[in-house]
């Protein structure tokens, strides 16, 4: 049986918080603002799956996608 081979990067606490700064979305996280941009569930530090950073008008934010396995496979 072949194995799907997955590529994992993990991060410390002090680089995520370090690009909400850069990206202005620190507090918006904080709050509890920021949102799955496929299922629409809050987003905590515990349920993050992806991060994909988005530029818009020359600003960069990143766009989070929960740890849901429907929200990880879908498009």
């Amino acid at each position: 049986m072949a194995q799907k081979k997955e590529n994992i990067t993990a991060m410390m606490d002090t680089e995520f918080e370090r690009l909400l700064i850069q990206t202005n979305q620190l507090e918006s996280f904080n709050n509890g603002e920021i949102l799955c941009s496929r299922c629409h569930r809050q987003i905590t530090i515990d349920n993050i799956g992806i991060m994909i950073p988005q530029e818009n008008v020359g600003e960069i934010k990143l766009e989070f996608i929960c740890n849901s396995p429907e929200c990880l496979t879908s498009k």
